[in-house]
């Protein structure tokens, strides 16, 4: 069962640094297109990036809590190291 787990959390958590990332990409072109004039139709504006934002930081703390409920051993600790 713990592997499980593992291998659960790690989905949750690749999924979570793929939503990071596209947040941090609508952050960055976001003020690129403040700065320079840029235009983007594509960039999340208010309530859609905040729904970004919540689900990275949900899935995030289902990986972690996943990851929580496996008892210490070897897998575990190379997943975190």
């Amino acid at each position: 069962m713990s592997d499980l787990h593992i291998k659960r959390s790690r989905v949750f958590m690749r999924l979570s640094a793929f939503a990071a990332l596209i947040f941090l990409t609508n952050v960055l072109l976001g003020k690129g297109a403040l700065l320079f004039g840029w235009k983007f139709p594509f960039l999340l504006d208010g309530t859609p990036e905040f729904v970004l934002l919540l689900v990275t930081v949900l899935l995030f703390v289902i990986g972690a809590l996943m990851l929580e409920q496996v008892p210490n051993n070897k897998k575990t600790t190379k997943i975190i190291t």
